[in-house]
């Protein structure tokens, strides 16, 4: 390690020079220009100065411990010393001197470059400590400080997030303008827009102030290669670019428009900084205003501009008026406490009187109650036999589920007898229309036909009568089918002996007309016997027997007469039926009543 003293160049800076400027202003570029110099040597931001150089400040510093209080003691034991305060600025002298000497050392050059933005904070204290070093200002259009800023390090829209950089853009140009004007001489002036549209140009012009000569690598200062990758300042263009780099100049324009809350921002921040200090910086207020929409100035712009002091004073007197606010706001509940209490006290006497008259309600619920046990126990025991009842009615509907079954079975054995009957009535119906043609016939029968009705007519006013006249009916048809028999035997006998006796033969034919007279006189009797039946009488299981014995008699009488119309075709082909008719005619007998 160098134990060497710096010598009183270094310690009054000759060989050394401050790049400042607004943070986003190309001042990464530039020191790589510079850097590119045989004679120049620099590093990152060395920031070294600031901290020191700042700590006798009044104001403007914010740490874990008291600023002020640390001030007022370092001034104290400053007081101390025979040099007084100067003493401090001489130590300080030599410690950056000697630092920046240990950086120059090895590197085989003999200028060291402190790019660090942030030393517009300190130019005075620099100018102090090193009165003959040289500075150079980079200026660039302040609305393309402000884009560039949003564009890189905000990227939205949150007005906290751009207050960080508060000293960057509202109070960096006033001090870097006042820095110029009292480095005189020393100060340097370099402008971005200049420096990116004619690099060389510039570059000749920068060389020439700092008195040093120009080397045409300046121009290409990303040539070089396994350079070390600094930790500060924008290392994405510089690095990938060999060399200065065209830039738009309204560029800015563009970036701006990505958002109307930038671009009222930017208007915000030109208004703020007013016509003098732009035109100072070297730019047209008129043209950057008129390149910008006019709109009021957002109500977050108060935010970013307003010093932490303010910021502070803002807040205390909204909490003031929070305060007083809420103060207004708790008297304001006091007061309404106290009307809900006078409101909760009449309603406390209120309730009293209710609850006076829900116990007599309640002693009024408790007798009603006695009075519903009673009832309840009333109610159960009627519950009880309505249970009892329940089931005995359930097992009546039992029975008479099954009563109606059998009803349904005995109706279906009913209809199945009903159908038969009509099948028979269609029968009989058919027997009927074949007796009809006979009737022209039977019309001496009539009064025998009256007088059965009358007998008819007796039996429908009694079932007795009804029952006895059918067993005379019974009776009268058994006579008849002995009759017939004896008749068909006397037919057959006629048959037989048709050749010999004419008489018998007329005899056999009147038997068998009065035959088919009684026949047709059974049927009208069973007709009108089934009419009248059907509506007068209710026992129909009676009707059906009668019906069914008179059917089944009826039948046999169709037996027999078939048997007797076969005779008679036997007859009619003998050529006898003629002769029998009108032997007939002349000699036919009545027929009989009975």
């Amino acid at each position: 390690m160098s134990t060497d003293k710096p010598d009183d160049s270094s310690l009054t800076g000759e060989n050394l020079i401050f790049l400042i400027s607004q943070p986003r202003s190309g001042s990464t570029m530039l020191q790589k220009i510079l850097g590119a110099h045989p004679k120049i040597h620099t590093v990152s931001e060395p920031w070294i100065a600031l901290h020191p150089l700042f700590a006798l400040r009044e104001h403007g510093l914010a740490t874990d411990y008291d600023p002020m209080l640390a001030r007022r003691a370092v001034n104290e034991f400053l007081r101390h010393l025979p040099d007084g305060e100067d003493a401090y600025w001489e130590a300080v002298q030599r410690m950056l001197s000697a630092l920046y000497s240990r950086a120059l050392d090895g590197s085989g050059k003999s200028i060291f470059l402190d790019k660090t933005p942030r030393y517009y904070f300190i130019i005075p204290e620099l100018r102090r400590v090193f009165p003959r070093a040289r500075f150079v200002f980079l200026l660039r259009n302040p609305l393309a400080v402000l884009s560039s800023i949003l564009d890189t390090w905000i990227k939205g829209e949150d007005p906290l997030q751009l207050r960080a950089f508060r000293h960057d853009l509202m109070v960096a140009p006033r001090l870097l303008m006042e820095g110029v004007r009292s480095c005189g001489p020393n100060a340097i002036v370099v402008r971005y827009e200049d420096l990116t549209s004619k690099p060389t140009e510039e570059i000749r012009r920068l060389c020439a102030s700092l008195d040093i000569s120009f080397h045409p690598r300046m121009t290409k200062y990303g040539a070089t290669t396994g350079e070390e990758r600094w930790l500060y300042g924008d290392q994405g263009t510089v690095n990938r670019e060999t060399g200065p780099l065209m830039v738009p100049p309204t560029r800015w324009r563009s970036t701006l428009k990505q958002s109307l809350r930038w671009e009222a921002w930017a208007r915000s921040y030109v208004e703020a900084m007013g016509p003098g200090l732009v035109r100072e910086l070297g730019y047209d207020y008129d043209q950057l205003t008129a390149d910008l929409p006019v709109r009021p100035a957002p109500d977050d712009w108060q935010i970013i501009t307003e010093s932490d002091e303010e910021a502070r004073e803002g807040r205390i007197a909204k909490l003031e008026s929070a305060a007083a606010e809420r103060l207004a706001a708790m008297q304001d509940r006091d007061r309404e406490i106290q009307a809900r209490e006078q409101r909760i006290a009449a309603l406390e006497s209120t309730a009293a009187e209710r609850l006076a008259a829900m116990q007599d309600r309640d002693r009024e619920i408790q007798a009603r109650e006695q009075r519903i046990a009673a009832l309840e126990s009333t109610a159960a025991e009627r519950l009880a036999a309505m249970q009892d009842r329940d089931r005995e009615i359930q097992a009546r509907e039992r029975r008479i589920a099954a009563l109606e079954s059998t009803a349904a079975e005995r109706l279906a054995v009913m209809q199945d007898c009903d159908r038969g009957i009509q099948a028979r009535e269609q029968r009989i119906a058919a027997l009927e229309s074949t007796v009809a043609k006979r009737l022209a016939v039977m019309q001496d029968c009539g009064r025998e036909i009256q007088a059965r009705e009358q007998r008819i007519a007796a039996l429908e006013s009694t079932a007795a009568e009804r029952f006895a006249a059918m067993q005379d009916r019974d009776l009268l048809i058994s006579r008849l089918h002995t009759k017939i028999e004896s008749r068909d035997r006397a037919i057959r006998e006629i048959a037989r002996r048709a050749d010999a006796s004419e008489s018998a033969a007329g005899e056999r034919l009147a038997t068998m007309v009065a035959w088919d007279q009684v026949i047709a006189t059974l049927q009208a009797e069973l007709a009108a016997l089934h009419e009248r039946l059907e509506g007068a009488l209710a026992d129909t299981e009676q009707i059906r027997a009668l019906k069914s014995r008179l059917e089944s008699e009826l039948a046999a009488l169709i037996r027999e007469k078939d048997t007797l119309c076969q005779h008679i075709n036997r007859l009619e082909k003998e050529g006898l039926r003629d002769y029998l008719a009108r032997r007939y005619s002349r000699d036919r007998p009545k027929p009989s009543r009975g």
